[in-house]
């Protein structure tokens, strides 16, 4: 009977950093272990962690009483990425390229793309994968 790979054992290879999506955030907020040790393991390779803020969005709701998400987002080297025009509108052509609507998931892929982060921290792999199939799904 073998045992289960930690996903900080997926972390083989320095990617340049990752990008976490809302289900990423939620499983933070949760506590799952498997996800702060990645997330520890990322930071602890001198890596970084990006988060665009549409899904930061989708998951805050009262940071007196999201404490582990907090915590999270004021570590050094995790990073909320904040949309400009410019950017909005990168995301809004990549909606209309890809065939999507769901302006949330698509901002995690253009964020991945723009810093070059090849691994995504993702519930929802489905969705990712139809906005981009050659990023590396890591799914919580």
């Amino acid at each position: 009977m073998g045992c289960r790979r930690p996903f900080q054992d997926i972390w083989q290879s320095r990617m340049n950093g990752v990008t976490f999506d809302a289900g990423g955030l939620i499983a933070i907020e949760k506590g799952r272990y498997e996800v702060a040790a990645l997330a520890q393991s990322v930071l602890a390779h001198g890596d970084w962690i990006a988060i665009p803020a549409l899904a930061l969005a989708q998951v805050w709701r009262n940071g007196a009483k999201q404490v582990r998400l907090a915590r999270f987002l004021a570590l050094r080297g995790v990073e909320v990425v904040h949309f400009t025009d410019e950017s909005a509108k990168r995301v809004g052509e990549l909606c209309g390229v890809a065939n999507v609507s769901d302006v949330v998931d698509v901002s995690v892929v253009w964020c991945a793309r723009k810093y070059r982060h090849k691994a995504v921290v993702t519930s929802d792999p489905i969705d990712i994968a139809r906005i981009d199939q050659t990023l590396r799904l890591i799914v919580v």
